[in-house]
């Protein structure tokens, strides 16, 4: 059916008596991309699955840092989709830093065991910012490999300063 933006959400629907709900947290090292940039993926999922899709335009650094994005996501968690009567599952969903947002909302934000959640997804999640690990080193990275991993480290740290800068 197509694409709404409500509620701050880009909203991507192939039923609508579907009950299930998917919260797609995009990546972008919370620094950069929007619901926009992820549409392709977005009517993907709606479409293979059946189920709604929401893409929450949650707030970016440098201008808006640590907990920003995490509050949005919450907000639109509790206020869109587990306030909504409609909705009987959620699934959380996130590539990258979005994947890191989902597993902070999972693991801090929301209740154990909350009756909605479903499921999570996390497709190659930004989970160490620090970029002291050995994965810095590795050379197999598909999406993200220039040949320095000395550039990547310092790439990766600098953006996380950004998000962190007043924390």
């Amino acid at each position: 059916r197509g694409s709404e933006l409500r509620g701050g959400c880009d909203i991507w629907t192939r039923s609508a008596t579907s009950s299930v709900r998917i919260l797609l947290l995009h990546g972008g090292a919370n620094t950069c991309y929007s619901p926009r940039a992820y549409r392709p993926l977005a009517s993907r999922l709606a479409a293979a699955t059946g189920f709604t899709v929401v893409v929450p335009d949650y707030r970016l650094a440098p201008e808006h840092v640590y907990p920003s994005a995490l509050d949005d996501a919450e907000a639109v968690f509790n206020n869109h989709l587990a306030a909504d009567p409609n909705v009987k599952h959620i699934i959380l969903f996130g590539d990258s830093s979005g994947a890191a947002l989902a597993l902070s909302l999972a693991m801090f934000r929301l209740p154990p065991n909350h009756e909605k959640v479903r499921g999570l997804v996390t497709l190659s999640p930004w989970l160490d910012m620090s970029a002291r690990t050995q994965a810095y080193e590795m050379k197999h990275d598909p999406v993200y490999n220039t040949g320095d991993a000395e550039a990547e480290r310092r790439d990766t740290q600098n953006l996380a300063r950004r998000y962190f800068s007043s924390s």
